[in-house]
């Protein structure tokens, strides 16, 4: 494990005060807008996309997803269910398999 990691581990694992976590959660708000405005472009994006090609695009299939988690994640940490700061604060997770 590098510095970085450790870094990472340590701003998404420290406590917080009230005030420090109220900043936080009004930055992931916003984070949690711009996510879902691109989510919606991106089903808009396949909406075009699948009727002229015959299937959807396997790579925006992949980053609405992503897209999907992240947001099930600010709204975890938003919503006091989570602790651990999302993207930005630590690495985008690739993994399908949690949210």
């Amino acid at each position: 494990m590098d510095n970085t990691d450790t870094l990472e581990q340590g701003l998404a694992t420290a406590p917080r005060s009230v005030w420090g976590r109220a900043l936080w959660m009004v930055v992931m708000a916003l984070f949690y807008q711009f996510a879902g405005t691109l989510l919606g472009l991106l089903a808009m994006a396949q909406l075009v996309l699948a009727p002229a090609t015959g299937k959807p695009n396997a790579r925006l299939c992949r980053l609405a997803s992503s897209l999907g988690r992240y947001l099930c994640q600010i709204a975890c940490f938003v919503g006091y269910s989570s602790e651990q700061l999302q993207f930005t604060m630590a690495r985008w997770r690739r993994d399908v398999s949690q949210p």
